[in-house]
C-alpha cells in the first residue's frame, strides 16, 4: 500500500504502464512466461528505485529498465548455458559456446571449464543441479542422498571453484 500520495501517483502511473511493458517484453522474449517474468522484474525494480525517477517520461524510464534487464537476463543465461555444455562435454572444452562479450569473458570460462573438469563428479552434479535452479530437496531426490549432504557438496564446489579461480 503507497505510503505517500508520491508512491501512490507513481503506483498508479506504473499500473498505466504495465500493458506496454508486455508488449516490448513480448517482442524481446520467446515465452510469453519468460516476458511476464520479465515485467514482473522491472515492475520490482522500478518501484524500488521510484526516489531516483525525475517527472517525465515513465515510459522510457521503463523501457530502458526493460532492456538493461532482458540483457543481463540473456548474459546471464549464456553463461549458465556455456557451464551446462561444459559440464556435459567429456573434455569441458568450451571453444564453441556462445558467450557474447570480450575476449576476457572466453578466457574466464575457459579456466572454469577447467575447474569443473577437475572437480569430483558429484560435486559437478551438485553445481549443475544449482544452475538448472533445483532446490536441495530436489536434488537430493534426485540423487538419492540426503539433504545434508546436498549441502554439503554444493558448498564445497563453490568453495573450491573461488579458490581455483581466485589463485
Amino acid at each position: 500500500m503507497p505510503a505517500t500520495a508520491a508512491d501512490a501517483a507513481f503506483s498508479t502511473a506504473l499500473l498505466a504502464a504495465i500493458p506496454e511493458l508486455r508488449q516490448l517484453a513480448r517482442a524481446r522474449c520467446r515465452q510469453r512466461a519468460d516476458a511476464d517474468d520479465l515485467v514482473q522484474a522491472v515492475l520490482l525494480k522500478a518501484w524500488s528505485r521510484r526516489g531516483q525517477y525525475q517527472s517525465g517520461n515513465l515510459g522510457g524510464w521503463l523501457a530502458v529498465m526493460l532492456l538493461n534487464q532482458a540483457r543481463d537476463d540473456g548474459r546471464k543465461q549464456s553463461v549458465r548455458m556455456a557451464v551446462m555444455r561444459a559440464l556435459e562435454r567429456a573434455d569441458g572444452s568450451v571453444r564453441d559456446a556462445p558467450v557474447p562479450g570480450a575476449q576476457e569473458d572466453h578466457c574466464v570460462l575457459r579456466e572454469a571449464a577447467r575447474v569443473l573438469r577437475e572437480m569430483p563428479r558429484h560435486w559437478q552434479q551438485a553445481l549443475a543441479d544449482a544452475v538448472n535452479g533445483l532446490t536441495y530437496q530436489q536434488a537430493a531426490q534426485l540423487r538419492g542422498v540426503e539433504l545434508g549432504t546436498i549441502r554439503s557438496r554444493l558448498f564445497r564446489a563453490r568453495d573450491h571453484v573461488r579458490r581455483m579461480v581466485a589463485g
